[in-house]
């Protein structure tokens, strides 16, 4: 589905269901039951035929015993992990460099009294990369079954262009998609969405034998659970705003979403045009880029462009 088409069908979305809030939220879930039914379809096929051998067990005489029980524990073992695999497909975890408690101290100290007042889920691991961006990263252990690991990823050109309280804000935002206080509902769909995002894109890159049934339903299902998902997850980051700016301020939630938007640009029109110039005339990257990063956002715009 091209990028025009998807955008279509959010704009359906948004005319139809998506005016009611609550028939949304339902006809969302109904897609994710579906979405759950459809995938776990032939573990259940394997489980009945595999049952029905072991069941046999109890009516057949000794020799019957072992070759029931042996086909039943066959289908079981292998079909069950023929069922199974293209669900517990293994997600590569976000690149970046993990930074620890000991190295920014002051970083974790932030997001435990965040955690704390927002009464949130813990991220697992914290990583600096170089998106001029924050974001929750989850990382299903069992696939679409779930069991996710939390990641906050920070763009280190974010945390050299804000300020100490618009900082905070941005942290806060990324803490409320995790926190309790958030609707459970809305906190699932978060988790569900970016899971089987992953799934989808995982299968569309790597095609492989057992597992062309499973690709077919995602192409069929993804881009209409997706859809509906988008609209609500929407007002979920609208929400996540209102809960930052409640707990650190309007002023500050404020500043931090213009100053994003000015940082973006910044680079964007500033800085990354000459670190590609400098990368095309040099047969090695210059080892100066982040420095050349902060030191183009310290800067500021040139007179012309304020």
């Amino acid at each position: 589905m091209t990028r025009e088409e998807f955008d279509k069908l959010v704009r359906q979305v948004e005319e139809g269901v998506g005016r009611d809030p609550v028939a949304l939220q339902r006809h969302v879930l109904k897609l994710a039951l579906i979405g759950y039914a459809s995938l776990l379809f032939w573990l259940l096929i394997v489980l009945l035929v595999s049952g029905a051998f072991l069941a046999a067990m109890f009516w057949v005489d000794l020799e019957g015993k072992i070759v029931c029980g042996f086909a039943g524990g066959l289908i079981l073992i292998g079909g069950g992990w023929a069922a199974l695999s293209p669900l517990l497909i293994k997600l590569p975890p976000p690149q970046g460099r993990v930074v620890t408690r000991a190295e920014v101290p002051e970083l974790f100290a932030v997001l435990d009294d965040l955690q704390q007042r927002l009464h949130s889920a813990p991220f697992h691991e914290v990583i600096i990369d170089e998106d001029c961006n924050a974001s929750v990263g989850q990382r299903p252990r069992l696939g679409v079954l779930g069991w996710s690991r939390n990641y906050l990823m920070l763009g280190l050109p974010l945390l050299d262009g804000l300020s100490r309280d618009e900082m905070r804000a941005v942290l806060a935002h990324e803490f409320a998609h995790l926190s309790r206080d958030h609707s459970r509902f809305s906190h699932w769909l978060y988790r569900l969405r970016r899971s089987w995002e992953g799934i989808f894109n995982q299968l569309s890159r790597t095609p492989a034998q057992g597992k062309s049934a499973t690709r077919s339903f995602m192409k069929w299902f993804w881009p209409k659970f997706n859809a509906h998902a988008f609209v609500l997850s929407r007002a979920n980051e609208y929400e996540a705003d209102e809960q930052a700016a409640r707990l650190v301020g309007k002023q500050e939630m404020a500043s931090a979403l213009v100053r994003l938007r000015f940082i973006g640009r910044q680079l964007a029109d500033n800085t990354w045009p000459d670190v590609w110039q400098i990368a095309n005339e040099q047969p090695a990257p210059p080892p100066d880029v982040f420095v050349r990063l902060r030191d183009g956002l310290r800067v500021g715009p040139a007179e012309n462009e304020r």
